[in-house]
């Protein structure tokens, strides 16, 4: 399989770039990326139609990014081949507003995971304990886009299990025994602070908005190995200082909240919220009253985006994500079909 890994190499340099920026819907390249977990999406959710494009087991889809070595492109308009780190360096008042940089970078990562098969038991840096070597913290909200009848995801322990239970049950499947279990079910959103154990199951497709970190401390992986034979590495250790035993289904399932004729919440985290967003067909303009930068994924319909400095605008379609900074005061929707979009907003 051709390296499918998240590459700077199409990354020209930026220079000059106008301020137009301010006022600029960005849509982002996807960065798609292998996995041992992934393999061919179900042909039936237009939002990971891109995945099939790939002709390869694409585990995610990094929708938009800027961590280490990995940089997202803007994919159209005029600034089309830029980086988004030297976008937010040129202009980072106008991109970012009040939101806080993460390492001078855009401060979220979003990902379409295509679990073809189960990912592993894991749990990120704890923010309150944080003994990772870079000092990362990694929360998460999961949003099911697709679930195949009787998929299910895993998230936070049971009542009662101690650190020596998960202890003893590392590298086994009993570290699945211990968690708790959650039938995936599409349009379900999850929040998942930092320190929280999960899993997910096979046959489940994931919109998944981050902070920017990709610290991981596995604890089971199915008994997988690679294409050497080598069972991956687990991280035992990392994971106990830093797994949180503290959190029950009241802090990982939100209750949806409708804030107006377009928006339901679905979650509101540490360091960022996520909202549903539906369109009629039709033309509007969509007021952006927040001081901060707003990232769009397509998940169903198509619709042109354009703004006072992006004319003839943008055809977005299912999977598309696409950048608003925080100095774009509105938007111009023309919606061709009905319209769903998944918000996520840095705080």
């Amino acid at each position: 399989m051709r390296d499918l890994s998240p590459s700077l190499a199409e990354a020209p340099a930026a220079l000059n770039i106008p301020p137009t920026i301010a006022t600029t819907p960005l849509p982002i390249r996807p960065i798609p990326v292998a996995r041992l977990w992934g393999g061919a999406p179900p042909p039936d959710v237009p939002a990971i139609a891109a995945i099939a494009r790939t002709g390869a087991a694409v585990g995610e889809l990094w929708k938009l990014a800027s961590i280490g070595e990995v940089d997202s492109i803007i994919a159209a308009g005029p600034l089309a081949g830029i980086g988004l780190r030297d976008v937010v360096d040129a202009h980072r008042e106008a991109v970012l507003g009040a939101a806080q940089p993460v390492d001078g970078r855009f401060p979220l990562l979003i990902k379409l995971l295509n679990a073809a098969r189960p990912i592993s038991a894991q749990a990120h840096p704890c923010p309150r304990q944080d003994r990772s070597p870079d000092g990362a913290v990694k929360h998460e909200a999961w949003v099911i886009v697709h679930a195949e009848p009787g998929a299910e995801v895993l998230i936070g322990l049971k009542p009662g299990v101690t650190r020596d239970d998960l202890a003893t049950a590392i590298g086994t499947h009993r570290v699945c025994d211990l968690m708790r279990v959650h039938p995936a079910r599409a349009g379900d959103c999850y929040y998942l602070p930092s320190g929280v154990p999960h899993a997910v199951g096979a046959g489940v497709v994931i919109y998944e908005a981050q902070t920017p970190s990709d610290v991981t401390y596995r604890m089971y992986d199915w008994d997988r190995v690679d294409a050497s034979g080598n069972p991956r590495e687990l991280h035992a250790a990392a994971a106990l200082a830093n797994v949180r035993f503290d959190c029950g289904d009241g802090v990982f399932r939100q209750t949806p909240r409708v804030v107006n004729d377009i928006e339901v919440s679905l979650c509101r985290g540490d360091a960022f919220s996520v909202s549903r967003l539906t369109f009629p067909a039709g033309e509007r303009r969509h007021e952006l009253p927040t001081p901060f930068p707003r990232v769009w994924t397509v998940i169903t319909g198509v619709a042109t985006l354009e703004s006072d400095g992006s004319r003839p605008g943008y055809e977005a379609r299912p999977g598309d994500t696409i950048l608003l900074p925080a100095a774009l005061d509105a938007v111009t929707l023309r919606v061709t079909s009905d319209l769903t979009v998944l918000q996520t907003i840095p705080r």
